[in-house]
Parts: structure tokens; sequence; C-alpha cells
């Protein structure tokens, strides 16, 4: 009996994780990514090396190609584990990266940025 109660608790605490988006990034941070990307030196060739293929491909309104890189992860609040508390909205917290970088002419980074923020998506009587 207590082995199949651990089982079951150990189940509901991964199901309560999950991950979006570019693995990579989510090993970085601004500070490291900035070791990594200098602008007019580092090449889409480096990018895909470091990163691997980009969430998005654009091009902006003055030519120039931008790549964003994305990654989401995300864990189910203690509240959603409540005996019928469910039934009325979840509440899941986490955190999103987001890369953006713009090249130049020569395939080079002209600019870039990177984002780290907490993410909440609720729903039900939590919004």
């Amino acid at each position: 009996m207590r082995t199949a109660l651990i089982a079951i608790a150990m189940a509901s605490l991964l199901a309560g994780c999950a991950s979006y988006g570019n693995q990579k990034l989510g090993d970085e941070t601004e500070a490291s990514v900035a070791t990594k990307i200098h602008e007019n030196e580092t090449t889409q060739a480096d990018l895909l090396s470091m990163l691997g293929s980009p969430t998005d491909k654009s091009f902006r309104e003055d030519g120039r190609e931008e790549w964003t890189y994305v990654y989401s992860e995300m864990s189910a609040d203690a509240v959603n584990f409540i005996p019928f508390v469910g039934l009325f909205g979840t509440s899941n917290s986490g955190t999103l990266k987001k890369l953006n970088v713009i090249f130049n002419e020569n395939d080079t980074v002209w600019r870039y940025a990177m984002t780290e923020s907490d993410n909440d998506v609720k729903s039900g009587v939590f919004k």
C-alpha cells in the first residue's frame, strides 16, 4: 500500500511539470548569452551550432533577417493538488526565456536581446 501511494505521489509531481521550446536556451542566462554572442562577429552558423534551429525566422521591414528562440518551463502550483479545487480552475507558474537576434547583410549578428521573465498561466477562479 505504501509503495502504491509513493508511486502515485511521484506521478503527480512529474505530471505537474512541462517545458516548451529550445532546450539549449533553457540552460542559458542573460549573462551567459552575453559571453557567447558578439555583435558583428557571431555568425548564423555559430548560432546554429550553439543553439540549433530557432523557433521562428522572419524578415524586418529593413530587410534584415531576425531569429527568435523561445524556452518556457511551467510547473503546476500547489493549489492544483487540493481535492476538488481543480474543478474551479488551474494555476501554473514558471519562467519564459526569449532570445531575439537580428542579422546584418553579411549574416553576422547586428543586435540581440535576451529576456527572462516569470510566467503565470491561470484559469477559472484563479484569473
